[in-house]
């Protein structure tokens, strides 16, 4: 069960209701910039300025990164699956809740919004 005075987050199996949880940490940050080739804040001003939602591998790096700060034997292809189950949308969603616990300085009108523009699927 995740504890969000961690800054832990759980995504749901939609057809299971298994949860797992994830965490954005500094490791994890880190992790994500070794596998995007530039760190999650270029990434994210590189899809705002383009003005269209990241990919699909983008998703799946930051899912892995976050899971296997509460997981280490995760491993890419299952966070694969688990972003399927949970649905993109949702996952996209989590995601977004845990970077905004991990990052309580977002630009107001982000932190007003359930949703950040890149993180739409």
């Amino acid at each position: 069960m995740a504890n969000p005075l961690r800054g832990e987050v759980d995504i749901v199996n939609r057809f299971t209701s298994e949860k797992h949880t994830l965490r954005i940490t500094l490791n994890a940050r880190v992790e994500m910039k070794q596998l995007l080739g530039m760190d999650v804040d270029t990434y994210f001003s590189k899809v705002r300025a383009q003005e269209k939602v990241f990919d699909d591998e983008a998703l799946r790096i930051f899912l892995y990164c976050g899971l296997k700060a509460c997981n280490p034997k995760i491993t890419i292809e299952k966070a694969g699956e688990i972003a399927t189950d949970a649905g993109m949308k949702e996952t996209a969603d989590v995601l977004f809740h845990a970077f905004k616990l991990q990052n309580p300085e977002l630009p107001e009108e982000e932190k007003k919004s359930d949703t950040l523009p890149h993180l739409q699927v």
